[in-house]
């Protein structure tokens, strides 16, 4: 099982702080991924922000898929002992945010990759 909470996209300091995005990641003094659920989630009820904010909540169960929108944040949780496969799809209708971060994170595979989509998918521009 594996219970999920997602958010509609919203890019801003302040939207990103009310459902607690940086509450974890990598490095600094990030917290552990449980404090979120713990502290994060419990606040977001209790103010009323999680339904103003449009929070869906969701348990998955074996053998479902849960598809998460473009831009959606989402807080995952393993409930017992699970496995999981994840995908991510870059579309043409995502390249003009997902390319220059692809292209600033990977700069030895953006040249490569471009040179593909050309050869391949000549109709679809890279901004």
């Amino acid at each position: 099982l594996r219970r999920q909470a997602l958010f509609p996209p919203g890019d801003s300091d302040e939207y990103r702080g009310r459902i607690g995005a940086g509450c974890t990641g990598m490095g600094g003094d990030a917290q552990p991924p449980a404090y979120w659920w713990l502290d994060v989630l419990p606040a977001l009820r209790k103010s009323g922000a999680a339904e103003e904010l449009g929070m869906v909540e969701c348990v998955q169960r074996p053998g479902e898929t849960i598809f998460v929108p473009f831009g959606w944040w989402h807080a995952v949780l393993n409930i017992g002992f699970t496995a999981a496969v994840t995908q991510n799809l870059l579309a043409p209708d995502t390249l003009d945010y997902a390319w220059p971060v692809l292209a600033a994170d990977w700069p030895d595979f953006a040249p490569r990759f471009a040179r593909l989509i050309h050869e391949l998918r000549p109709e679809v521009e890279l901004p």
